[in-house]
């Protein structure tokens, strides 16, 4: 089952498994699928926190390099 991100990219998978073929019901796969959506939340969200982070990072190096450096 992918994991499809919000952009559409598919970004993993879920991989569900049983000897018994059809042991999963229609509920399940539901379920199953909704799982799949939470999950590409949760990858979304974290690379969209740890892009929020360099960022910054990013910003405070920049502020850092003008105390140093005053031109005015």
């Amino acid at each position: 089952m992918p994991v499809i991100s919000r952009t559409g990219d598919v970004i993993g998978g879920l991989f569900f498994g049983h000897a018994d073929i059809g042991m999963f019901s229609e509920e399940s796969e539901r379920g199953l699928l909704d799982l799949a959506g939470e999950a590409a939340v949760a990858i979304d969200n974290s690379r969209l926190f740890e892009a929020a982070q360099r960022e910054l990072e990013e910003r405070r190096r920049a502020e850092e390099a003008l105390n140093r450096h005053p031109w005015h």
